[in-house]
């Protein structure tokens, strides 16, 4: 007897997360990308991210407009009211997520010096 290994779908949280953490992973480590964006404003910062969450629920949101296929573990919205507000919350999920991972993430020396001397001058 064969036992088949079921992997639950993707939902829209769990692209959020992903995407948060990608996305604040390069912001710190990447190099050129973190020296860029340490200096820069926390209204700078709090747009950036909030755009982070947008794009990705927007784009969560519209998967639904595709046909994919369930055995490609995606679980879409559905395109109705339900899921615009669906899409709304993993908005404000894929905000969050991005600014708390980055503000806990380990600074590199670098980006330190940076802000450091942003917060003096």
């Amino acid at each position: 007897m064969s036992e088949t290994l079921m992997i639950p779908a993707v939902t829209g949280t769990g692209i959020v997360a992903l995407v948060s953490i990608l996305f604040s992973l390069a912001l710190m480590y990447v190099p050129g990308l973190n020296t860029w964006f340490a200096p820069k404003s926390e209204e700078f910062k709090k747009a950036m991210f909030l755009l982070v969450g947008l794009i990705t629920g927007v784009v969560w949101f519209l998967l639904g407009l595709l046909a994919i296929p369930p055995e490609w573990g995606i679980a879409v919205a559905p395109m109705n009211v339900a899921g615009l507000l669906l899409a709304l919350v993993e908005i404000v999920l894929g905000a969050g997520g991005v600014q708390g991972f980055y503000r806990v993430l380990p600074v590199p020396s670098n980006v330190a010096r940076l802000k450091a001397a942003r917060s003096v001058g």
